[in-house]
């Protein structure tokens, strides 16, 4: 049976100067949202078990995950310039160490302060967000060396390299929002 629609059963946007039945821009919107919140679910599901792929089928993943990345707007090449900093936040987030033979979070504390200084930054707010910087600091009493190199980076201020910033925000969606109530974004 066919349906006829009426003016009545239009809806007026005067703001764009648009009537219409069905909101198509609407749900087209809505589509793109569920559908990045797919592909962020997935990436963190392939990245917490990346290490058991071959390294081929990695490849392939990974180049997948770069084209839809980029379909929303995140530009990037290569995951290996930032796969640390990824296997460190992960690690945070999931509350396992993902990536790394560290036996606890102050190892990796360490490891991060020392080797990957360039997302220092990012990581020590990764600290606060998921609720580690007091058990790192605990664990940090006796010999102070996590203290000493938070203390190191403050001053130094090494500079941080934030081309990624827009991925890592998207997947670590907890950290932007706490920079952005701190008024640090």
């Amino acid at each position: 049976m066919e349906k006829y629609i009426t003016i009545k059963d239009l809806t007026f946007d005067s703001k764009e100067f648009k009537a219409y039945y069905y909101n198509y821009d609407n749900e087209k919107m809505k589509l793109k949202k569920y559908l990045e919140i797919e592909i962020i679910h997935n990436f963190e599901e392939y990245w917490i078990h990346r290490k058991s792929y071959h390294y081929l089928e990695r490849n392939k993943k990974e180049s997948d995950f770069i084209y839809k990345f980029l379909n929303m707007g995140i530009e990037i090449n290569d995951f290996s310039e930032i796969k640390g900093i990824l296997n460190s936040l992960y690690s945070l987030k999931k509350q396992k160490i993902i990536g790394f033979g560290f036996k606890n979070y102050l190892a990796l504390s360490n490891y991060v302060l020392e080797s990957l200084r360039q997302y220092t930054k990012i990581y020590l707010w990764g600290l606060y967000v998921y609720g580690y910087k007091d058990k790192i600091n605990k664990q940090d009493e006796k010999k102070k060396n996590f203290s000493k190199k938070v203390k190191r980076f403050k001053s130094e201020r090494p500079k941080q390299n934030k081309s990624y910033s827009e991925l890592i925000y998207r997947l670590f969606p907890e950290i932007k929002e706490e920079l952005i109530k701190k008024d640090k974004l």
